[in-house]
């Protein structure tokens, strides 16, 4: 087993992976994330996945409260990877709600975004 640092804008791990899990990889700043994740589709084996949850909904404890704020859909990301339906196939787009407790002990309904794509044979 060996540990690896990336700055995943610049680079990606090498070799090929039966699962990825990119989780919350949200920023307000300048990142090529449909790249990266892209970039992560193209590392799965066959068969393998890419797991991406989000944050679909605004926690009330956030730094950020803007009820305004747009959080894409599972389909938005999907579409946004732009891969070949010939190698990859969409096994989950969904928005689950769940139940969250804040830092200060209060809880919220918040809604994650889920994609899993399947890398085919």
């Amino acid at each position: 087993m060996r540990t690896e640092q990336h700055d995943l804008a610049e680079t990606f791990p090498s070799g090929t992976f039966d699962l990825i899990s990119a989780q919350y990889l949200q920023t307000p700043y300048a990142f090529p994330r449909a790249s990266v994740l892209r970039r992560a589709a193209h590392a799965l084996t066959p068969g393998g996945i890419l797991l991406i949850v989000d944050h679909g909904s605004v926690r009330p404890w956030a730094w950020n409260t803007d009820p305004d704020t747009r959080f894409p859909s599972p389909e938005d990301i999907y579409d946004e990877l732009a891969l070949d339906t010939a190698g990859w196939t969409p096994q989950r787009l969904a928005t689950p709600q769940r139940v969250a407790t804040g830092p200060g002990g209060q809880t919220a309904t918040v809604t994650d975004t889920v994609v899993a794509v399947r890398r085919l044979a």
